[in-house]
């Protein structure tokens, strides 16, 4: 039997809790893994296993066979744990920018009338744009989904969305594409 080691394996496709326990399923169900934890928010699974008798490549095949990818650069050693200062002030700037942005956004949108502006001016064709392209790649992954018979955590939102650009209020509309995109960077950074 070989030295156990320990991968960090990135996993692209995943955004509910349902997806990340499919990958851990699956990838547990290989033999030779010790343990498996799933990080949803980072995208990657923490995998200890005996090197003898499974590999990365019989991990990429376990978590495409469930419909989800591992880019071809992954599979790194798992480093040392950092220290709680190394993430602490990151992670305390990214909440101080989402809580700027949220606050930006309710005291300029709702509060100082920019919502009313900005619907009343701006003509459909330019909104309709800028929804679409700033919510493309979730609003693939919700359509994605849907194909797949699931429902994941944007699916509600992109709901909110188009029920905003239905009743036209296309700034809020754009106010939830834009808290959907926050959120994905967020979950991407953690």
């Amino acid at each position: 039997m070989a030295a156990p080691r320990t991968l960090e394996v990135r996993v692209h496709g995943m955004d509910c809790a349902d997806c990340a326990a499919k990958v851990r399923s699956a990838i547990a169900a290989l033999p030779g893994v010790q343990s498996v934890d799933v990080l949803l928010g980072a995208e990657k699974a923490v995998v200890a296993l005996d090197p003898a008798r499974v590999d990365l490549a019989a991990i990429r095949v376990a978590v495409n066979g469930v419909g989800y990818t591992v880019p071809a650069a992954s599979g790194i050693d798992r480093p040392a744990t950092p220290a709680l200062a190394d993430v602490s002030r990151p992670l305390l700037v990214l909440f101080g920018v989402v809580f700027g942005v949220v606050l930006f956004v309710i005291v300029a949108g709702q509060w100082l009338g920019l919502f009313e502006i900005l619907t009343a001016r701006v003509p459909w064709p330019i909104w309709l744009a800028v929804l679409v392209a700033g919510g493309y790649p979730i609003f693939r992954n919700v359509a994605r989904a849907a194909v797949r018979g699931r429902v994941i955590a944007h699916t509600l939102m992109t709901v909110g969305a188009l029920a905003a650009v239905v009743v036209g209020q296309w700034a809020t509309a754009a106010v939830v594409v834009l808290f959907m995109r926050v959120g994905d960077r967020t979950e991407r950074f953690t």
